[in-house]
This record gives C-alpha cells, structure tokens and sequence, in this order.
C-alpha cells in the first residue's frame, strides 16, 4: 500500500526546498558571500535599487543588519 500523495508531496517539496538551500549556500561560498548576502545581490537584481529599510523587510533583517552587510560587501 502507497502513501497518500499529499504525503509524497510534501516530502518532495522538502527536498527540493533543502537542495535549493544547499545549493545557494555552496554558490555563496563559490563567490566568498554569506548565503544573506548572496540573497540581497538577487533582490537587488531582480527588483534594482531600493532603500535600506526595504532590503531589510524583504531579506527579513533589521536596517542595522542591512547597512553593516553592504559595508561588508
């Protein structure tokens, strides 16, 4: 007997979600990047330039936490 394909669903959608993950994670490293700060250089890409406080509401990280990671990068 099978498991009910909401089942399978969802273990697919976790593994998929884990290798996507794993996968930012390993090309941030490629690059010398936080995984946090690989993700504000896609936001800023996709979306162009934006205020501190609006990289912050969308990378879910206070404004402090915004100016100390473009001082880093």
């Amino acid at each position: 007997m099978s498991s009910p394909p909401e089942i399978k669903l969802a273990d697919l959608v976790r593994e998929h979600t884990s290798a996507v993950l794993r996968h930012a994670a390993a090309t941030a490293k490629r690059m010398g990047l936080e995984a946090s700060e690989l993700a504000a250089l896609e936001h800023l890409q996709a979306a162009g330039p934006m205020t501190h406080k609006r990289l912050g509401e969308r990378l879910s990280i206070s404004p402090g936490a915004v100016t100390a990671m473009i001082d880093r990068l």
